[in-house]
């Protein structure tokens, strides 16, 4: 039971999505840098993931969302916030919170129609994974972030709250656009029969 988790399938696809992420990571794709900010596409597998295998591979993948983002900064790759996104505080802890909240979403949600299966997690985790990125940077660092960039700390709360506009809104849209159809294929492979792809309708009985 416990190792239950621990199949060859599972196995495989944490691996395929967790090389997903570090591909990503090694192209300019992966964090493209605007101004002090990063706009992200990382967090795509950890949202298709989470949506397929739930709270497990939610946590799986954020975590390692997480380390990645964290590495980076500790080599200086995350601009000028490096110092911020060193601390997992602010690197690794929303990513994990960010993919048990799809995997969450998805689980209580699985016999609902298309969009809410799949594309709320999406957009719901991804924009709840930008503000909890931008505001622990905000409460943790907001004095330092105003001293690099030397602009106030009300300037600071402003960038912070753009950024979760400007950034949050579309990589959620991005999450649901894309990984809506790759789940719902994979599932459908899986499970030919899942009554959330028709509405929740039950099939009519016959006499």
């Amino acid at each position: 039971m416990k190792n239950k988790f621990f199949t060859g399938q599972n196995l495989a696809r944490l691996g395929v999505l967790i090389a997903l992420m570090l591909v990503l990571s090694a192209l300019p794709i992966g964090y493209v840098l605007i101004g002090p900010i990063q706009v992200t596409t990382m967090h795509i597998p950890v949202v298709l993931g989470a949506i397929i295998g739930g709270v497990p591979y939610g946590f799986i993948l954020g975590l390692a969302f997480g380390l990645n983002s964290m590495l980076r900064a500790l080599q200086g790759l995350s601009g000028p916030l490096s110092f911020a996104f060193a601390n997992p505080l602010i690197s690794v802890v929303p990513r994990v919170l960010f993919g048990v909240i799809v995997g969450y979403l998805s689980t209580i949600w699985r016999n609902k129609n298309v969009f809410v299966r799949y594309s709320l997690p999406a957009v719901i985790g991804t924009v709840m994974h930008t503000l909890m990125v931008m505001g622990t940077l905000y409460l943790v660092y907001a004095a330092r972030v105003a001293e690099v960039r030397n602009i106030t700390s009300e300037a600071v709360g402003a960038m912070v709250l753009s950024t979760v506009v400007a950034n949050g809104i579309p990589e959620a849209i991005l999450a649901a656009v894309v990984s809506t159809p790759i789940a719902r294929i994979l599932e459908k492979r899986e499970h030919p029969q899942r009554p959330n792809d028709v509405r929740g309708e039950e099939p009519s009985a016959k006499a």
